[in-house]
Parts: structure tokens; C-alpha cells; sequence
């Protein structure tokens, strides 16, 4: 029987681009962004024009958190500017209203919008730290499946522990989704809160034939002997003998699952690294190929390589 998970890799990554997901994390990490938004801000102030500009005006112009909420749908350009920086203002006043919206998200009908608005009042509960982190795990069963996989990005991002089994679970519903963004999000949220079962859903998803950009950069961060073993495999069908570049899904990819398997040696020590590797490649000559990349990229190195997937919140 065929494997219909097999070689599943969502439309929405060509050429191993990283999910919204990831980007999404990428933005949350930057509370430095605040101080940025307040100087673009009072620039764009006077320069607002179009359907931007109106929306602009109104979000400024607005006096109170309900009507913030409200205008979540167009914090889109300029007006997103205005947005966050208003939110900002109201800070912990707007969390019941925030909240509020939440819970009821799904009765936006246009996808698109609720999406937008989702990403916005996520983003608001991020900025307001550990009370926002707990309203935002009171809210997760309200939102939508691309909610949810945000959710857990922020909630990893704010390590709040006591979501940990509710991003188990959200994981454990869309693991066999054919779109890998809602995985992606789900593993950022326990990646980050170091679920102790990281190792073996990453090494099942490769068994799986499942193939995202964030792979081999989550392997480095979180993987273990059993992600190792994955690896091991997908690099020999990247150098097998007189194979072509077609082997790799993308170019550069074994020079990632190399990495990969360095940043997982460092972790296992180099004796029971060694003895993993002798375990599952052959032949020995093999082995000592790895262990020669290994021990030539610092962890430092492995660091830089992975840059956007190491960053610290900050």
C-alpha cells in the first residue's frame, strides 16, 4: 500500500522558503520593534494617504480600546503602524476587550480578514507579556487552526508551560495535514518550551515523507538520537555514489542535514555521537566523513548557519 503521507511537502514552501509561521515568530522576537514603530509612526502621521490613510486617521483618531479592536481589519501598510502603536497605548486596558474578540473570531466569515485580525490581537497579547500569554491559552480552543498554529509560536515565544500539553495536542491533530504551516507552529511553540517528545514527532514526520523548510534547522535546535537516524538516511540519498545534485530536494540540503547532525552530536557527546553513527551508517568511511564536518563547525558556527532559527527573544 502507498504511503499517503509519502514525500508531502506543502505548496505554499517553494524553494524551501520558511512558513508564515516562522515569520511570524521572526517579528514577535523584536520588542526593540516598538521603539522603531514609534519613530516610523510620527513620520507617517502627516503623509498618510489613500484607503490607507483614512484607515490611519480613524485608528489615531480612535479613544478607546473597544474601538482599537474593532479596527483590527484595517491595520493593513501605514494603518498597521497606527494600529500597534495605539494598542500600545491602551496596553493592559485592552486585554478583556481583546479577549472578547478572541473568543468570538470565528464568526468573521471572510478568512482573510479574520486572519489578519487573528495575527494582529496575538501579536497585542505578546506584547503584554505573562497576562497575555494566559488570556491568549484561554482563548486557543476559540480560534481557527491557523490561529491556533500562531498561538503556539506566541506561547512558546512567552514560554508559558502550562500550554505545553494544549500544543501537544494541537500537534497531535495536524501532523498528518497536508499543509506543514500549522506543523511548523505547533513545533515552534514546543520547541520552545522543550517538550521532551520534540525528537520523536520530528524523526516520525521524516519517516513520514513529510519535507518543510524548517527541518532541518528544528533537527539542529531540538533533535535527538531518533531525528539522527532520519538524518542519516535522507544524507545518503544526497551523496549516494555517482549520484546527481537532483538527489537533494534543494540545493545546499545535505549541507543542512550536516549541520543538522552536528548540532545533535553536541548535544549527545562525542562518544555516544560516535557510537550512534557507527550504529546506522555504513561504511565506516562514512562515518568518519560526518565526524570530520562535525569537527570542523563550532557551535558558534552551527549558530550563524541557522541564524533566523536561533534567535533569541529579545
Amino acid at each position: 500500500m502507498t504511503n499517503p503521507n509519502a514525500n508531502r511537502q506543502s505548496e505554499s514552501l517553494p524553494n524551501n522558503v520558511p512558513s508564515t509561521q516562522t515569520f511570524y515568530r521572526l517579528a514577535g522576537l523584536r520588542k526593540d520593534f516598538d521603539k522603531t514603530l514609534q519613530s516610523v509612526y510620527r513620520l507617517t502621521d502627516a503623509k498618510a494617504e489613500g484607503e490607507e490613510g483614512e484607515a490611519f486617521k480613524r485608528i489615531i483618531e480612535a479613544t478607546n480600546p473597544t474601538d482599537i479592536v474593532r479596527m483590527a481589519p484595517l491595520s493593513r501598510g501605514v494603518a498597521q503602524l497606527a494600529w500597534t502603536q495605539r494598542m500600545n497605548e491602551f496596553g493592559m486596558d485592552a486585554l478583556p476587550h481583546i479577549v472578547r474578540r478572541m473568543k468570538s473570531s470565528q464568526s468573521i466569515p471572510d478568512e482573510a480578514v479574520r486572519h489578519i485580525v487573528i495575527e494582529r490581537l496575538i501579536g497585542a497579547l505578546r506584547r503584554l507579556d505573562e497576562p497575555g500569554g494566559q488570556a491568549l491559552l484561554q482563548c486557543f480552543n476559540n480560534l481557527d487552526t491557523y490561529g491556533q498554529s500562531l498561538a503556539c509560536v506566541a506561547l512558546g515565544l512567552m514560554q508559558i508551560q502550562e500550554a505545553t500539553q494544549t500544543m501537544a495536542r494541537f500537534y497531535s491533530r495536524v501532523k498528518d495535514s497536508p499543509d506543514s504551516g500549522p506543523i511548523v507552529g505547533a513545533l515552534w511553540g514546543l520547541i520552545d518550551v522543550q517538550h521532551p517528545q520534540v525528537d520523536e514527532w520530528m524523526a516520525e514526520l521524516m519517516r513520514a515523507g513529510l519535507f518543510f523548510a524548517e527541518q532541518y534547522a528544528f533537527a539542529s535546535l531540538r533533535g535527538g538520537e531518533q531525528t539522527l537516524r532520519e538524518l542519516v538516511r535522507r544524507l545518503a540519498v544526497c551523496t549516494q555514489s555517482g549520484a546527481s545534485a537532483t538527489n537533494e530536494r534543494y540545493s545546499g540540503e545535505r549541507d543542512d542535514i550536516l549541520m543538522a547532525l552536528t548540532a545533535i552530536g553536541y548535544r549527545l557527546g562525542a562518544e555516544t555521537y560516535r557510537a550512534r553513527l557507527d550504529a546506522c551508517v555504513e561504511p565506516a568511511e562514512s562515518v568518519q566523513s560526518i565526524l570530520d564536518v562535525s569537527e570542523r563547525a563550532s557551535p558558534e558556527r552551527i549558530a550563524r548557519y541557522f541564524k533566523m532559527y536561533y534567535e533569541e527573544p529579545g
